[in-house]
């Protein structure tokens, strides 16, 4: 299942690493903390899991930033000591991008010039008797 998230980084964890008990294989791993944009009164989080080459997402983000997050949700079984079938659900990561902020647009100038108002100098030939100096 793919998601879309929007949020705002309040936590970025060290790197994990291991290595595989089934498979043998070494991994990476990173978790970061959002908390989503809502509506309501109430605050959501979500923690978001980078693996292997997706840990150097992070790299360049720091808490604070605002980030589009595209990620998807697995989820695994696994049988506890008691022989119970026990699911986990993660939320994986493949793109993390900081959100730029839209700028206003840039301010318009006449050319130089140009009149900027219907204002027109007196080119002198008038009557100035309405000057009080």
């Amino acid at each position: 299942m793919a998601l879309k998230e929007r949020g705002k980084i309040v936590e970025i964890s060290e790197i994990q690493s291991g290595v595989g008990k089934a498979s043998g294989k070494e991994w990476r791993k990173r978790d970061f903390i959002i908390e989503k944009e809502t509506t309501g009164n109430f605050q959501s989080f979500l923690c978001v899991t980078c693996f292997n080459d997706k840990v150097n997402l992070l790299d360049n983000l720091s808490t604070g930033m605002i980030v589009d997050v595209d990620c998807n949700v697995d989820s695994r079984s696994w049988t506890d000591k008691e022989g119970n079938t026990r699911w986990s659900a993660n939320v994986n990561a493949f793109s993390v991008d900081p959100v730029v902020e839209e700028q206003a647009p840039p301010m318009e100038y006449a050319p130089s010039g140009t009149p900027t108002s219907a204002f027109v100098p007196d080119s002198g030939g008038g009557d100035d008797s309405d000057l009080p100096f």
